[in-house]
């Protein structure tokens, strides 16, 4: 699969945020991992304007950090969703079943480092994420990466997931900038994704050039994160950049996902 259209200059509109980042404490991989690893925990989605996440990022200045590696702050990453020729995993998450999962493979873009995931929805709405360094071409699942996600699955609790892994295929690829912000003094992490591409076999789009993403990772669902994103008219919103992704560049239903897309994402023209 390839992204059509991919970015690679970031929108002047968010020269602002950028600035922000420089002036917020630097965060090193490690340091993140101790301070806010959550793998278990609340997920929540967000999109604001480049006026609204400046307010609410110097709100928040003095008790949060910014993921550096190698003085750089903002990094490129590229991941493959892989689903069932009938959309299997897309149509489970439109219909809100409660045991439901995403099988993805995401490369660093920066250090070439390369991971699958298995993403399961565990109970009260949060998030389980299992992963291991995955080797060779980001769309093949070779019999490692299919062994894991058997054994994943089988300990979710689905049933024959051997043969479900067997039949899983590159269904959506997604390219973004992003930048990882931390509390320096709880544990919560937040990404701030921009620049959004999503391809699939036939066609591409991009999108969120005027807007950020920002996803919440907490350990609960009452956060002072949460409320001071609201106290600048942030509002949650219904996003997962696979869903939006089929639900731009194919026929599928996407009801869930219509009124992010219309009022958010505002795709550009599709490219063949």
């Amino acid at each position: 699969m390839s992204l059509a259209v991919a970015p690679e200059v970031e929108s002047p509109l968010l020269h602002p945020i950028h600035a922000l980042y420089a002036t917020l404490g630097e965060v090193s991989l490690d340091e993140v991992q101790q301070r806010a690893d959550l793998q278990n925990r609340v997920d929540t989605k967000f999109i604001a304007t480049p006026d609204q996440m400046v307010e609410f990022i110097d709100s928040i200045h003095d008790h949060v950090d910014v993921l550096t590696i190698n003085n750089q702050r903002t990094f490129a990453y590229d991941s493959i969703y892989f689903d069932s020729s009938n959309y299997l995993t897309y149509r489970d998450h439109l219909q809100g079943r409660r045991r439901r999962f995403k099988v993805r493979t995401r490369t660093y873009v920066d250090t070439d480092y390369r991971v699958l995931e298995v993403k399961t929805k565990g109970l009260r709405g949060r998030t389980e994420k299992v992963r291991i360094d995955h080797e060779g071409p980001a769309d093949v699942l070779d019999d490692t990466a299919l062994n894991f996600i058997a054994e994943t699955l089988t300990n979710y609790g689905i049933r024959d997931a051997a043969s479900l892994a067997a039949t899983l295929r590159p269904a959506l690829r997604t390219s973004y900038r992003r930048t990882t912000i931390v509390g320096r003094y709880r544990p919560f992490r937040m990404t701030v994704d921009e620049e959004l591409g999503c391809a699939d076999e036939a066609e591409s789009v991009t999108t969120l050039h005027d807007r950020v993403l920002i996803e919440t990772k907490t350990e609960g669902v009452r956060d002072p994160l949460i409320s001071q994103l609201y106290h600048f008219n942030i509002r949650p919103v219904r996003m997962s950049k696979y869903c939006a992704g089929i639900g731009m560049l194919t026929d599928l239903p996407s009801p869930k996902w219509n009124p992010t897309i219309r009022q958010h994402l505002r795709p550009a023209a599709l490219a063949s």
